[in-house]
């Protein structure tokens, strides 16, 4: 597809190459600015001259010169007022008494934009961006100029998820609200963007129509990737070459996967080749057992299996939150307000070692979760609580009533919060990101 120029504006400006985007445009353009400012890095990590749009003269002696060009969409990072710049704003945890040193840090304010994931990288200057998936469309930001913070546009379509995997981008778009009904099954999909100064890359092969994805890493340093289609997993790897791109390896279809489907996560398991996509747990004969939903990648079948064998388990769904695989022999479930480690073979609460607890109870619902070393981080509606696994213990505890808290994501090893005041639940929302509870 042909790209727009704003897109390749905006991604030169942050070290990005999109896919297809012609290698020199016809004229600077400028790109689409969520902020106080217009201003493009000077490579350095610091703020450059303010961007103006380009004027044209006519080429005719005596006639009018066309009028110039509106400037482009912006917001204002703190609202209506534009004399107003936001600034980091640290909030420290309410309970000195913890051990963490936790705390949330707002990098924009008053955000109107629907967000479903976000992703940080790296560029090769060493600052540090996040990527923004939102229903208007890819952003990126830069943590480096905080503050005057700016959110760039770099893809005008509505972006569903996305992370960054070994230097490159994925994310899925949808196009369907910008033609007819009859088009939408060839307009959706998934695509690799090229980060850095790489080659420009394409979509990923029969991709089209994938809802979810995820990646993993095998034994053997071999890393793959699944996408979930309706009533299909495509699974791909990546390719270790100069462009880095991918190829499909399998195509499973899977008419039997649980709808709604609350669970799609990889899972490596010792002895086998590639993965296995977990896509549901079941309760066995109590609350302290399980059986997971799993859809084996090494056969073509495309059957799910029930694992482990149980045939007097009460096969009742449980209602995760969070399916996160700890090492080769265990794996963390979270629901309501419990967070258990399951052996993967048995299927029984089992602590990983000997010291640490195999189950941990909250006062809350968890709606996601981040496992530390010692430590499960987890999020809910009025901010964060952190209990160790040592001794069941709280070790950092945010708690903030006045606001209503959404995780959408983590930018890199920090997770990203959004924040609404409580008694208005639709109003713009400030990006807090938690900092202090790993040494990163």
């Amino acid at each position: 597809r042909t790209a727009d120029p704003h897109i390749a504006a905006a991604a030169r400006a942050a070290g990005v190459s999109s896919a297809g985007a012609p290698a020199k445009p016809k004229r600077p353009v400028s790109a689409e600015i969520l902020g106080p400012t217009r201003q493009f890095g000077s490579g350095d990590g610091r703020p450059g001259p303010t961007a103006h749009p380009p004027q044209r003269t006519s080429s005719h002696a005596g006639r009018n010169p066309p009028p110039a060009r509106p400037p482009p969409p912006r917001l204002n990072g703190a609202g209506a007022a534009a004399d107003k710049r936001p600034r980091p704003v640290s909030i420290a945890a309410p309970r000195p008494a913890t051990k963490m040193g936790a705390g949330m840090s707002q990098i924009f304010e008053d955000s109107p934009l629907k967000i479903n994931a976000v992703a940080k990288w790296t560029n090769p200057a060493g600052c540090d961006l996040v990527f923004v998936g939102a229903n208007e469309g890819l952003y990126y930001m830069s943590l480096d100029q905080l503050h005057d913070p700016t959110m760039v546009l770099l893809v005008r379509q509505r972006c569903l998820w996305l992370f960054v995997y070994r230097g490159i981008l994925l994310y899925r778009h949808d196009l369907a609200q910008l033609f007819p009904a009859d088009a939408k099954s060839k307009l959706k999909g998934r695509v690799a963007m090229r980060l850095a100064n790489n080659p420009p890359s394409a979509k990923i092969p029969r991709t089209k129509g994938c809802m979810r994805g995820v990646g993993g890493e095998a034994p053997g340093d071999r890393r793959a990737l699944a996408g979930l289609r309706p009533a299909a997993v495509r699974a791909a790897a990546p390719v270790d070459n100069a462009r880095r791109t991918f190829l499909e390896f399998k195509s499973l279809p899977c008419p039997d996967l649980p709808q709604p489907l609350l669970t799609f996560e990889l899972l490596i398991r010792s002895g086998f080749k590639l993965p296995f996509v977990c896509v549901g747990v079941l309760r066995g004969r109590s609350d302290a057992c399980v059986r997971f939903r799993l859809l084996d990648l090494n056969k073509l079948d495309g059957q799910i299996e029930l694992s482990p064998n149980d045939e007097t388990a009460l096969d009742e769904e449980v209602e995760v939150t969070s399916v996160t695989q700890l090492d080769l022999n265990h794996v963390l479930v979270c629901y309501r307000n419990m967070a258990r480690v399951f052996h993967m073979d048995t299927g029984l609460v089992r602590s990983r070692t000997g010291n640490r607890l195999g189950t941990l109870s909250f006062e809350f619902t968890i709606e996601s979760v981040q496992c530390l070393d010692d430590s499960l981080l987890c999020f809910y509606k009025h901010g964060f609580q952190a209990k160790s696994f040592l001794g069941g213990e709280v070790v950092q505890d945010v708690e903030d009533r006045a606001h209503v808290y959404r995780f959408v994501g983590f930018a890199g090893q920090n997770p990203v919060m959004e924040r609404r005041p409580a008694d208005d639940p639709m109003a713009s929302c400030d990006l807090m990101l938690i900092i202090g509870h790993v040494s990163a």
